[in-house]
């Protein structure tokens, strides 16, 4: 399939030409999931919000995007499975909604004048009786709702929990009934365990085993053969419910201690990920006998507006993100997804920190800033990929805080301006050797303000910076050649969106300012770009990531500046007898993407499918209305549906930058006879691939 893809995309160069520019091209990272274990295709799946909301499966090593299959709702409370049908469920509020994934597209099964939920409320589904359950605090106090797939039922008895949010509550399949846990009663943490038959709640423990805990992970563990409890207290202790009684699973090792996990079965055992408290991203498996860490699977950073400082770092290729004092010291790192660190030196929690990348010892520099007891500071640090290193120079610049940093031309770093303790503008300008501080005097001196951005054009030897001249109404942009200052142009407010980010553009040669629109540097003036989709807000950083030679605006999500994103677009509609088979695209079609797939959901386990590939586009007629979206077909791929209904077709995309831009084109077919239309099968809809950033 690899040979397939080459041949088709660099034929398809010489005439499929290139998309037209959509600038910013967002690159998902999973953030918070929510997650469900989907047993008929026996996978975890996982919904998280990174900017938009995102559907990802975990097979057991590996997160893959489904692109575009996220379901309809926004503000998500809880996603779980119905294993009796095969579907997973996630119910999401204003209005309320339940949506259910069929392991194809996710579909409203019905928008409900219902309860009001929101964040005091838990869920559970009963397989045996096919209810969802509800647990739910409300103006009426503790009330237990129960949905039947079309409408809601008030079954709240006399007698059951008390009011509480926090609350784990999960289906015990050992007993065929809810099992809830725990909460927070107003700040007391409780320690309760209540079960629900659909009839009445029943106390099982009131001051259970497990001890107090509220917004812990619990769900049925098979390889147990109970519920299993973890997190949601600062003890590191596993638990599971057998009959009347909790016991403990005895670990060598444990996950870190966490409050509002997502435990959840994967295809080898429970998964744990999330949860706050959690500072790397990485989720645990038990897998029988212990807990064994698995890898990164989701990390969200902490914006803070100008309290955070982000920075590409080019000797490990990754932007470097301190979420300053709201982050507790945390460091970020962005490669493709985000993880988290905890630097094993904590350099002192600061805000409005000067950060850049230092040539002279291939080290991100951080300089000042200010700290929790409004403390500005003068210290300076190294961040060598892995932690904070102090920097003991011989001078120094005097403490400030939200002063100028950026490359310099002659290597280290170039500090200016800045704020002094008290809120005073520097006219200072200082240079990093690596080694020592040293102050400079240039004959110009620019008025540039505290919070300006800078940004250096390595192919130039110019370092950029855009700034407001005190109480004026334009900006002005001056540049550093190693030597001197100069006043480049002056701008008025409504050609230059001013506070905008800048870095340097490579695919452009140019420095770029990413504001509410996006503007390029000819040296001598700003032309404006088309309008950039989403304004930055303060403090959320553009950098130039040299490995892929691509500027990433830094945020939620992170987008990338190309000409050539990556896209899955779908082209008419399948052809069938009752619902057609969906053929969709599994991650993004970027160079040298290996997860890159295409998936028939053929609605028959184990049929034969095949899917064809070709240069361009046609709609030609098939009868019985069915149509063809391919011409010029050059290759056909075969194979055979899980038992699960989905076919999935591995096209490992080649690492050549000279893809971007090919786009070809894609159909699936069943071969289903009972459902056919024309010639024994059932027909996707076509589906047209660019490879892009």
């Amino acid at each position: 399939m690899i040979d397939m893809i080459r041949t088709v995309a660099l034929f398809a160069l010489g005439v499929a030409g290139v998309p037209a520019q959509g600038p910013w091209a967002s690159l998902p990272s999973p953030g918070l999931p929510f997650a469900a274990y989907d047993a008929a295709r026996d996978v975890t799946l996982m919904l998280g919000r990174d900017g938009v909301m995102n559907h990802w499966e975990w097979d057991g090593s590996s997160l893959i995007e489904r692109v575009d299959a996220a379901p309809p709702g926004r503000n998500f409370l809880w996603v779980g499975g119905d294993a009796p049908r095969g579907r997973v469920l996630a119910v999401s509020t204003s209005p309320l909604e339940i949506s259910e994934w069929d392991g194809a597209a996710w579909r409203t099964a019905l928008i409900l004048n219902g309860p009001e939920f929101g964040s005091t409320t838990s869920f559970a589904f009963d397989d045996v009786r096919a209810r969802l359950v509800a647990f739910h605090i409300g103006d009426n106090g503790p009330q237990t709702f129960e949905w039947d797939g079309s409408q809601w039922y008030d079954l709240t008895p006399v007698t059951g929990p008390g009011e509480r949010y926090g609350a784990a509550l999960e289906f015990d399949r050992s007993a065929n009934r809810c099992v809830l846990y725990g909460g927070n009663d107003d700040g007391v943490i409780l320690a309760d365990c209540w079960a629900w038959d659909g009839v009445n709640w029943t106390q099982i423990a009131a001051a259970a085993g497990p001890g107090p805990r509220a917004g812990a992970g619990m769900a049925f563990s098979p390889m147990l053969g109970g519920l299993m409890l973890y997190g949601g207290a600062a003890n590191r202790t596993t638990w599971y419910l057998q009959g009347s009684t909790w016991i403990p699973v005895l670990t060598s090792a444990s996950p870190p201690a966490l409050h509002d996990p997502k435990l959840v079965q994967d295809p080898f055992g429970m998964l744990l990920v999330g949860g706050r408290g959690d500072t790397d991203g990485v989720a645990w498996r038990y897998d029988g006998v212990d807990w064994q860490p698995v890898g990164a699977v989701f990390h969200r950073p902490a914006f803070h507006g100008l309290d955070s400082t982000i920075v590409f770092d080019r000797g490990r290729g990754e932007v470097v993100h301190y979420a300053g004092l709201f982050g507790d010291g945390e460091v970020s790192l962005f490669d493709t997804t985000w993880r988290g660190t905890r630097p094993a030196v904590a350099m002192p929690a600061r805000n409005r920190a000067a950060i850049a990348w230092s040539s002279a010892e291939q080290q991100v520099l951080l300089f000042g800033g200010i700290d929790a007891s409004n403390t500005v500071l003068g210290d300076t640090w190294n961040w060598d990929g892995v932690t904070w290193i102090p920097r003991s120079p011989a001078n120094s610049p005097s403490p400030r805080r939200l002063a100028l940093a950026a490359e310099d031309p002659n290597g280290g770093v170039l500090l200016y301006s800045g704020l002094d303790p008290a809120n005073n503008e520097l006219d200072e300008h200082w240079h990093w050797d690596g080694t020592n501080w040293s102050q400079r005097n240039p004959a110009t001196r620019p008025t540039l303000l505290s919070g300006t951005f800078a940004a250096l054009d390595p192919n130039r030897g110019i370092v950029v910076a855009v700034s407001r001249p005190g109480s004026a109404v334009g900006y002005d942009t001056w540049e550093w050649d190693g030597q001197d200052w100069r006043l480049a142009a002056t701008s008025p407010y409504s050609t230059l969106i001013g506070g905008a980010p800048l870095a340097f553009d490579g695919a452009r040669n140019a420095v770029i300012a990413a504001g509410g629109r996006l503007y390029e540097w000819t040296g001598t003036s700003w032309t404006g770009g088309p309008v950039n989709p989403s304004a930055v807000s303060p403090g959320r950083g553009a950098v130039t990531d040299f490995g892929r030679q691509r500027t990433l605006l830094v945020g939620t999500p992170v987008r990338q500046l190309t000409d050539t994103p990556a896209s899955l677009e779908t082209r008419g509609a399948g052809c069938s007898f009752g619902p057609a088979p969906v053929f969709a695209g599994i991650d993004r079609p970027q160079p040298g993407n290996v997860h890159f797939a295409l998936e028939v959901a053929t609605r028959l386990p184990n049929a034969a499918t095949f899917v064809v590939l070709g240069f361009g586009q046609q709609a030609q007629p098939l009868g019985s209305g069915c149509t063809s979206y391919v011409a010029n077909p050059v290759g056909t791929r075969l194979g055979v549906a899980s038992a699960g209904a989905q076919s999935r077709f591995s096209m490992p995309i080649p690492n050549d930058g000279a893809l971007r831009g090919v786009a070809f084109v894609a159909q699936g077919a069943v071969v289903d006879p009972a459902r056919s239309l024309i010639g024994g099968v059932t027909v996707t809809a076509g589906l047209r691939v660019t490879i892009g950033d």
